[in-house]
Order: structure tokens, then sequence, then C-alpha cells
């Protein structure tokens, strides 16, 4: 069976992007030796190493790119708009983490009660504790709740084997009760929406972006030691430090033009290890559930979980250390 791109004769060669008599003599020999080949686009991807990853990245980072440029429009229109536009897009995002959480994860159907009791439940106590109001005792409590739950998600990350399957099990029993673990995050997510703390939201996200961009290009850049392979096998200790580097930077920088934004340079250190360890503990939880994103909503990234996993992390130690 000869590939669908393949032109007849002996002396015949592959069509190819860039043309090229070279790739294509070279995967007529492949076929020769008997691999069998569906279509051209996988055969780059399979053929084309990571020392020329920029022709990789057409096939692979395209729809990331596109994406992530999406979803950056979408928070500057919020900024752009307010409070109330930054508040309507944390309802909405949290509307579709708890439905990932529900579907994905603990593996029920959607539009029961149960997932209806849950979504209204949570989104009201977000807007009323979250969104509504000063930084008041309430918010302080879900503050200290956040921080406690993270040091919690922490004890997993570290002390649980990765082959138990307790946290797999209790999900799937009482999944309400396991949504409650993320509500506080959120809740003091929503205290960075209310109107004059657009600063500190804009640190916590261009915090997150510098760490995940740049752990992501100087681990494919040259990435060599594995960090964690049976949690995340693609992260990389090269890549661990540059995202810290990076996003150290980055904040320093910002902190320059932003002086509301106090931070010392050891608290942004922690905050971008912070961002890392979200990161890993969402892969050790998807690993457990065997899965590969949390869901196919945002393509080329997955679900909104996988975005908002070093996010869920920074937010409590961020508003800890700066307000």
């Amino acid at each position: 069976m000869r590939p669908s791109c393949y032109q007849g004769g002996p002396g015949g060669r592959l069509r190819s992007r860039k043309g090229g008599i070279f790739v294509g003599w070279a995967l007529f020999k492949r076929d020769k030796m008997g691999a069998i080949i569906e279509n051209r686009k996988d055969l780059l991807a399979k053929d084309i190493s990571m020392k020329n990853w920029p022709l990789k990245f057409n096939f692979v980072g395209k729809e990331r790119v596109i994406s992530g440029a999406v979803m950056l429009l979408l928070l500057a229109i919020a900024f752009w708009f307010g409070p109330k536009a930054l508040g309507s897009l944390l309802l909405i995002i949290y509307a579709l983490f708890l439905d990932e959480l529900w579907s994905s994860f603990a593996q029920q159907k959607r539009w029961c009660k149960d997932y209806w009791a849950i979504m209204f439940g949570h989104l009201f106590l977000l807007f009323y504790c979250g969104l509504y109001g000063e930084f008041t005792f309430i918010h302080k409590f879900f503050l200290l709740a956040a921080l406690m739950i993270n040091g919690v998600w922490l004890i997993y990350l570290f002390a649980f084997p990765l082959n138990r399957q307790k946290l797999v099990n209790l999900w799937k029993a009482h999944p309400v009760i396991l949504s409650w673990f993320y509500l506080p995050a959120f809740i003091s997510w929503g205290t960075l929406c209310q109107a004059g703390k657009a600063p500190f939201l804009g640190a916590v996200f261009l915090l997150v972006i510098l760490v995940d961009t740049g752990a992501w290009f100087v681990g494919k850049r040259w990435g060599k030691r594995p960090l964690w392979p049976s949690v995340s096998p693609h992260k990389t200790w090269e890549g661990l430090l540059g995202g810290v580097v990076i996003g150290t930077l980055g904040l320093i920088i910002y902190t320059l033009i932003f002086k509301e934004v106090k931070l010392p340079i050891l608290g942004l250190i922690v905050l971008a290890l912070a961002a890392q360890a979200g990161d890993l503990v969402e892969s050790k939880i998807k690993r457990q559930f065997k899965l590969k994103d949390s869901s196919n909503l945002i393509p080329g990234h997955g679900g909104v979980y996988d975005r908002l996993d070093g996010l869920i992390f920074v937010v409590p130690f961020f508003i800890g250390l700066a307000l």
C-alpha cells in the first residue's frame, strides 16, 4: 500500500508542502521498507526533528497561537470595560471550569439536579462573596481557606503515590464535595476584579502567562533533563528554570511601571514556582484520571482547567503577599 501522495513509477516522488525531492525520496525509501504513512501531514510531523522545530510548529502550534491570541483579546476587552466586565468574564470561566470538573473528571451526566445545584450555588457564592463588597472578613476567610487548600494539594503532589486511586474514587463518589475545593481560590480571584484592583489582576495574569510561555519555549528549545516523567513527561528542569526566570523578570519590569504593585524579588520567585506547582498538580490529577486534557474546549490548549491550573495556585499567594 502506497501513501496517497505518491506519484507513480519507481522513480516517483512524494509531494510535500515545501517541495524538495530529498524529503520525497527519503519518504519513498521508508515506504519501500514497509512503513505505512497515512498522509503528508502525519509524515512530516513524524520525520521533522526538534532541531528543526519551527517547521513542526506549523502543525502543532498554529491552533495554540490563534487560541491564545483570542483569549488575550477577550481579556484585554474585559480590562478595558472595567470591573463589571471582569466579573462577568470570571463567572463564565468558573461555570465552564465547574462543567469540566463534573463531566470530565467526575464523569457524571450533565443537566441533572446535582449539576444545577453545584452550578448555581457556586456562581451565587462567587458573585456575592467575591465580586460584591469590599475586602472584608468573609474575603479573608476564603483567602485563608484557599491557602490551606493549596497546602493540601502540595501534600497530594509530593506525598501521594501516583498509583493510588483514592482521589479518583473519592471524586467520582462525591463530586459535589470535591468541587468546593476550588471555590475559595475563585472567590479570592474575584476580589482582584473589583474597582481599583486592575493593576494587581494584570500582574497575576502576566506572571502566569510568562511562566507558562517561558517554560514551554525553553523546555522545547533546550530541555534535556526530565522534571517528573511519571507526572508530566514533557516538562524539563530547563523549562522550569526558564519559566521562573522569565516570569520573575517580567514582573520586576511590571512593578517598575505600576508602582502600586509592590512585591519583593523573593516573593516573585515564590509566585513563579507556585504557578509551576499548580501546573504539576493538575498534570498529576489528569494522569490519575487517565486524561490528556481537561476538555477540548480551547483548540491547541485543551480545557479551561488546563489554562487556569497555575492561576488557581498563584492568586491566593499573590493576594497574601501584595494586598
